[in-house]
């Protein structure tokens, strides 16, 4: 399972490489993304805040704000950042474990495997790729790591390239507010 580190990292620099959102707004609502997770401590995880009907409201203000005669950006702005946490999360659940995607009315885990392994020995790649889907709600466990080996190596590569991506981004508005700002010669 993605601990909370990734739930929170991948999302975040997602949003903030695509340079056209409102970076304040990404901040704000980044607890969003550990929203989800909550459930745990209900003992049904992945499933009572991990479902398509926590989406529903968020969908329809985005429809709402984004329809003809209602177009707020501000606004639909929002709902979008709040969209990409909460999906992202049940995204990365979906792949690690499962979720279930229609609770309360199924109890049916939706998801699906992709690990790529090499063998050392023969330095050949292994393929687990696949549904792993089945009936019944993911059991909860006591432990709940919060960084795993896997997490870490994912963020050991996120990171830097979040901060690359950031400092990149940084250096051009500094160099577009100096030129706006240059007295004109003539």
């Amino acid at each position: 399972m993605p601990s909370a580190a990734v739930h929170g990292a991948i999302p975040l620099l997602f949003l903030l490489a695509l340079r056209r959102l409102d970076a304040r707004k990404i901040w704000i609502l980044w607890p969003l993304t550990f929203l989800p997770d909550l459930d745990y401590f209900l003992g049904f995880h992945r499933a009572t805040f991990t479902n398509v009907f926590v989406l529903i409201p968020f969908l329809a203000l985005l429809a709402w704000w984004l329809c003809p005669g209602h177009r707020d950006w501000a606004k639909a702005e929002w709902v979008l950042i709040a969209l990409v946490y909460l999906v992202s999360h049940i995204v990365m659940d979906a792949l690690t474990g499962g979720v279930v995607l229609f609770y309360p009315v199924s109890d049916f885990t939706y998801c699906y495997t992709a690990e790529i392994d090499i063998v050392t020995k023969t330095n050949t790649p292994y393929f687990d790729v696949g549904p792993c889907s089945h009936e019944g709600i993911p059991q909860v466990t006591p432990l709940y790591p919060w960084l795993t080996n896997n997490d870490a190596a994912m963020l050991a590569f996120l990171v830097p390239a979040g901060l690359l991506a950031a400092s990149w981004n940084a250096w051009r508005l500094l160099q577009a507010r100096r030129a706006s700002s240059a007295p004109e010669n003539e």
